[in-house]
């Protein structure tokens, strides 16, 4: 399956990034390609992350990529990365 980006998750990437690189652009890098290669990951193996029963919909799962969690949903034909959270937010 292909695994596609919401603009909101894409931007909350680019965020990260930002941020990150303010203190260290090699760890900015390593950290949002570890995100991305692990979101990669799902188009392979869907149902690798945890499903939460705060979501009603099974379909929405969180892959944890230490220290953010990754939210998607898996439809039939994709994957679709919602959003990209800091494990201390408030979800």
């Amino acid at each position: 399956m292909n695994v596609v980006w919401t603009d909101e998750a894409s931007q909350q990437l680019e965020a990260i990034f930002a941020f990150l690189s303010r203190s260290s652009e090699l760890y900015a890098h390593r950290l949002v390609n570890t995100i991305v290669a692990r979101a990669d990951e799902l188009g392979d193996f869907p149902e690798m992350g945890r499903n939460p029963e705060r979501y009603e919909d099974p379909n929405i799962r969180e892959l944890v990529v230490s220290p953010y969690i990754v939210v998607y949903y898996i439809a039939r034909e994709h994957i679709e990365i919602l959003t990209v959270l800091h494990g201390s937010s408030r979800r």
